[in-house]
């Protein structure tokens, strides 16, 4: 039988709170959407460095910026965090290689 890892939801949402100020009044669709993306890999700092990162965007000034947002970017916003050697060093390993013409 295999373990399950412990659950980041409640460590992420405390942690959102203290970073808007309040309680989210959409608790259980934000609950949803980390325990998503635990499924899928993501830890709860990332979860909750990439909410940081995008509610510094302009778009976001004036609207409340939830989750399920962030769910929807997280691939992104991770993608963009690895430095540029590690990129080009996957990409070297995974594309064809072109013959010369």
């Amino acid at each position: 039988m295999t373990d399950k890892p412990p659950s980041i939801i409640k460590p992420t949402m405390d942690t959102l709170e203290n970073i808007r100020g309040y309680q989210s009044t959409i608790y259980g669709a934000e609950a949803k959407a980390i325990k998503e993306l635990q499924a899928l890999g993501y830890t709860a700092n990332e979860i909750v460095q990439c909410y940081v990162d995008e509610q510094k965007k302009p778009f976001w000034a004036d609207k409340p910026l939830h989750l399920m947002s962030v769910k929807k970017v997280i691939g992104h916003w991770k993608a963009q965090q690895k430095p540029v050697v590690e990129k080009n060093k996957y990409l070297a390993q995974n594309l064809p290689v072109r013959a010369a013409r």
